[in-house]
């Protein structure tokens, strides 16, 4: 997987001249919840640090993998630094940097965690939202929407395979729904929708080979269960307009 040896996996920039702020190596205070008091937002482990450049009227934060790669994107619109100071972990000096005002936050409290695990490079396997408490299914599925568009994809089909296999006895939320669906036709980390209209939109269009003919889903009634059967009859009936079989 290689080494993050002097990689910033969150870094702030100016939209409108590309210059970095910030990076470090963590983000703390931007993953929040919106009705409580904001806190400090403040980069930790810093790598990179602008000293002329102070605010910005058109931040936008991202997020990069260990390849470098940006796997993230938020528009964060007004930014301005505040403290530097210097800290340590143990004998392991390092930096933070702390601004007094920062605009848009994420409400997503717990996709700061999954993006760390992303930021690891650890390779995608099947199954890995499921390896989350099943309250943070709203937050993966937050992160694998936004990782997505951020890596410059469209709401569609990217597989080869025109068959996807749902199995509901994993689908306990609506969430989970559109995590196991997006896992199901564009493998590990992939998008499909994340509710009714979204998954319209990717059901009307195909990057990939053909398109999706055919739904098999296992284990229906357990989703019917969970999600609801008038919720799960709209998902369905979404499909058949689409022409698509759906196998129960």
């Amino acid at each position: 997987m290689g080494s993050d040896a002097g990689v910033s996996h969150f870094i702030l920039i100016d939209e409108d001249t590309q210059e970095i702020l910030v990076g470090g190596d963590e983000v703390s205070g931007f993953f929040v919840d919106l009705e409580g008091e904001l806190p400090e937002v403040v980069f930790r482990g810093v790598r990179e640090l602008n000293m002329r450049k102070v605010r910005t009227e058109g931040g936008i934060l991202e997020i990069i993998d260990r390849r470098r790669a940006k796997i993230g994107e938020y528009f964060v619109g007004h930014a301005a630094r505040g403290g530097v100071e210097k800290a340590s972990v143990g004998d392991v000096a390092s930096t933070n940097v702390s601004f007094r005002s920062f605009g848009g936050r994420c409400e997503y409290v717990g996709a700061e965690e999954i993006w760390r695990h992303w930021v690891s490079n650890v390779v995608p396997k099947a199954g890995e939202w499921l390896q989350w408490p099943i309250e943070c299914q709203d937050d993966w599925l937050h992160v694998v929407q936004n990782s997505w568009f951020a890596r410059g994809r469209r709401a569609g089909r990217y597989g080869t395979s025109e068959k996807a296999l749902l199995n509901g006895a994993e689908m306990r939320t609506r969430a989970g729904f559109y995590c196991a669906l997006g896992e199901a036709v564009n493998g590990p980390r992939g998008y499909f929708g994340s509710n009714l209209d979204a998954l319209g939109d990717c059901l009307s269009s195909s990057c990939g080979e053909g398109r999706l003919s055919e739904v098999s889903w296992r284990n229906f009634t357990e989703s019917q269960t969970y999600l609801g059967r008038s919720y799960l009859g709209s998902i369905i009936d979404l499909m058949h307009e689409f022409d698509i079989e759906v196998c129960l």
